[in-house]
């Protein structure tokens, strides 16, 4: 039974907000190449280190040789994911972005380089495809290392170099690198590169004769830390020196043991399972300042955990402690070994808890609420939301703060079904909130194991229902109420910038650099006139690269019907063993040349067929590339053409050119192994693929440039009033006389080699005659 509140009145692509899509590019870049210092020796590549802001965006500050290349690698082995300069060496220009290509099995392997040779701080932004190089002020020495990293059981990620504690650079001396880290009793070294593993040629470590002193591989010997406590460690490369200084006030510090923090207790409603354990929410104060509102009970104790296990580091006071209202009460890191002190109240009641990390301090006080509140947020989840079953990525239900009973969120629900989880961190075995059998305005609580979680009654979506919804659920009056909302269409911005259909029912097959690239028509819409092959799949990307964020059907080998909506399923990488169960794709009935519209607010997809058939349509998009065209060689700046509606083989554009040279790009997100239309036996004459002739264009002016791909017949001409045309041919479309005139207005009967003015039917234009 649906909602009552879901209306059947079907969205007919309507316009919605879809959740940020972040797709890692990657986990990990270096920089190899002769023009760094590890040269093209894996074990020495010089890793980048991602911003804290952007998981696609990696920073180096690094000395480049001149003249000599260098290029990225995501692994530590070749024939990887790289991303490269394209099919020639390319020379950077400090404060100028440049084009990234990422290698998929390509055979370009062109460089980057510098001109001079300096310091430079590095810039590649893998989601957007650039790299910038910015000549630093720091010009002293040269720098080797983007930063260093502290591995070993005296750190917080032990002997893990995946998770070893992150020094930076200096800002007034990036030759020097520096952490406030919180240290306990254990040894440690450094590495250079923590992507690449134990390889003692990559790592430094302990003077054996000094320990102030720092050496390049060699023998295992490591820093011994005595004394838990926050430290200052500065490690100066060039001076070969090391600085590790115990800080008596903590201050301001940033503890190092997890992201999280984590509420454990019997006086709290989750005790000590940790399933139900309950996660404290950061306040967005500088710093690790975190909070949350929850019931505790009086006279029993509680503690914060830094991860999701009693064998690590948690936080607790010094001696068993009662918190008093308002007055802070400290905390230390402490080992599972040491004596299990917990924090208590003396009144039962609804606390806000407030930990800041950077103090070491936890503050209590009375919720002005007290209503029974037990979580600080509640989770949607199921096939009806954008998460699907992942509770990792669950859609979250804020917690008024009004009334902390009561938790709300508006989203975007699709066919199928949904339930209420207390906890986005752990499994399914935890408190949920059900569906009342007999009432859907009403939730159940339910705990694992118990008659409530076996009957696991959700909430159901029919394809009629799906919209954007304000949902509100009461965990007093233990009530859900769904509204349907309807989106002003001007207020929708789209996160997906582009979309790519891909399949061996289109003429590309599988092949990324061949896929259809659709044609945005609105914030959250795209579409594409193309040739489908019946009972053949496709699917759509987000992103030309597998393995990212797709959009599929809702069941294997969904058959589309013509007119009628199907749902698109958006689905996000996970594995391997993941994707293979949820690879569902499209087919078709009836061979034939479609009109494809998606729009990603619904998510849903209605085709149609179009009248044109009588040649199969095999490119939704072109582009006009190359050095006659604003854009360049880079064929993401291509000028776009048109796609006839009347006639979708053919393509127009307004270009305003230059001297140069120009071709016909496919897609504009693939690299130069993609299709190209060239030049063919005259100007006037496409081939695709084959040898890389281009038209010439010689003098500057606004063009009208068409091609049509079924006939491969190309014009390009320019208006009589403007400059003569450097190229042209002679546009026969037009079935009346034609008449042509000398430049000086003298009209020729049989016009030989030259440039000359064409009237016919009414249209005038310059044409060069061969």
């Amino acid at each position: 039974m649906n909602l009552k509140t879901f209306t059947k009145t079907v969205l007919c692509f309507a316009l919605f907000a879809v959740s940020a899509i972040t797709a890692k590019a990657a986990d990990h870049l270096a920089i190899v190449g002769d023009a760094v210092w590890g040269g093209w020796d894996l074990v020495k590549a010089t890793a980048m280190v991602k911003s804290p802001n952007n998981p696609d965006v990696f920073m180096a500050t690094v000395h480049l040789n001149a003249g000599k290349g260098f290029k990225f690698l995501t692994e530590r082995e070749w024939g990887k994911l790289e991303y490269r300069s394209g099919a020639s060496d390319v020379v950077l220009k400090s404060g100028i972005k440049y084009k990234l290509y990422a290698s998929k099995g390509a055979s370009e392997d062109g460089k980057f380089k510098v001109s001079e040779s300096a310091n430079y701080e590095i810039i590649c932004d893998l989601a957007r495809k650039t790299i910038e190089v910015k000549k630093v002020a720091y010009q002293a020495k040269e720098i080797r290392y983007a930063a260093l990293w502290m591995i070993g059981d005296a750190t917080a990620g032990d002997w893990d170099y995946n998770n070893g504690v992150l020094l930076s650079q200096d800002s007034g001396n990036p030759t020097c690198y520096t952490a406030t880290v919180e240290l306990k009793e254990g040894e440690f070294k450094f590495t250079t590169n923590k992507q690449w593993g134990y390889d003692n040629s990559v790592y430094i470590f302990r003077d054996v004769n000094d320990q102030n002193k720092i050496v390049f591989g060699g023998k295992d010997n490591k820093w011994r830390i005595t004394e838990d406590g926050m430290y200052n460690v500065t490690v100066d490369v060039p001076a070969k020196t090391i600085s590790i200084k115990q800080i008596d006030d903590p201050a301001g510090h940033k503890p190092q043991f997890g992201n999280d923090v984590i509420l454990v207790g019997d006086a709290t409603i989750a005790g000590w399972n940790l399933d139900n354990a309950i996660y404290l929410e950061h306040t967005g104060q500088a710093g690790r300042v975190f909070k949350t509102t929850t019931y505790l009970e009086a006279g029993k104790g509680f503690k914060f955990l830094s991860m999701l296990s009693y064998d690590d580091i948690d936080y607790r006071p010094t001696n068993n402690t009662v918190l008093n209202p308002g007055v802070p009460g400290t905390f230390v890191p402490s080992l599972p070994s040491s004596t299990d002190t917990k924090f208590s109240v003396e009144r039962s009641g609804n606390y806000d808890i407030v930990c800041n990390m950077n103090n070491r301090t936890v503050v209590v006080t009375l919720s002005e609420n007290q209503v029974l509140v037990n979580y600080p947020a509640l989770w949607l989840i199921g096939s009806a939301t954008s998460a699907g079953w992942n509770p990792g990525k669950a859609v979250e239900l804020k917690r008024s703060e009004a009334d902390p009973a009561v938790y709300t969120a508006r989203v975007q629900l699709k066919k199928g079904e949904f339930k209420i989880l207390t906890s986005k961190n752990v499994g399914f075995d935890q408190p949920t909130y059900y569906r009342d059998s007999t009432n859907e305005h009403r939730i159940v609580f339910g705990v694992d194991g118990d008659e409530v979680a076996k009957k696991d009654c959700k909430w159901t979506l029919s394809e009629n229902a799906v919209g954007t919804y304000d949902v509100t659920v009461d965990i007093e009056a233990m009530t859900i109420f769904c509204d349907k909302v309807d989106l002003d269409e001007s207020s929708v911005e789209s996160t997906d910038k582009e979309l790519i259909l891909i399949g061996d029912a289109t003429y590309s097959a599988w092949n990324l650099p061949k896929s259809i690239v659709m044609t945005p028509v609105g914030p959250t819409t795209f579409k594409a006139v193309t040739h489908l092959e019946a009972g053949k799949e496709f699917k759509f990307l987000t992103e030309l690269a597998w393995k990212r964020y797709e959009y599929r059907a809702e069941s294997s080998r969904k058959e589309l019907q013509e007119g009628s909506m199907s749902m698109l399923v958006p689905y996000r990488y996970i594995n391997d063993e993941d994707d293979k169960d949820h690879d569902f794709k499209f087919v078709v009935k009836e061979s034939g040349n479609y009109e494809i519209v998606c729009d990603l607010y619904i998510p849903a997809l209605i085709i149609r067929k179009v009248r044109y058939q009588d040649t199969p349509v095999t490119y939704s998009s072109l582009w006009i590339v190359g050095s006659a065209t604003p854009g360049g060689w880079t064929i993401e700046r291509g000028i776009k053409m048109t796609q006839d509606e009347n006639y979708p083989t053919k393509f127009t554009a307004k270009a305003n050119l230059v001297p140069g040279e120009l071709k016909f790009a496919t897609n504009k997100f693939a690299d130069f192994t993609q299709d190209f239309f060239f030049r063919g036996k005259d100007d006037y004459t496409a081939v695709l693929g084959g040898n890389d002739n281009k038209w010439n264009i010689t003098e500057a002016g606004t063009y009208s440039v068409t091609i049509d791909v079924a006939s491969k017949r190309v014009t390009i001409t320019k208006p009589a009033r403007n400059a003569p045309t450097g190229i042209s041919t002679v546009d026969s479309s037009d079935e009346a006389p034609a008449e042509y005139f000398t430049l000086n207005g003298i009209k020729v009967t049989n016009p030989s080699s030259g440039i000359y003015i064409k009237r016919q039917g009414g249209k005038t234009t310059k044409v060069f005659v061969k």
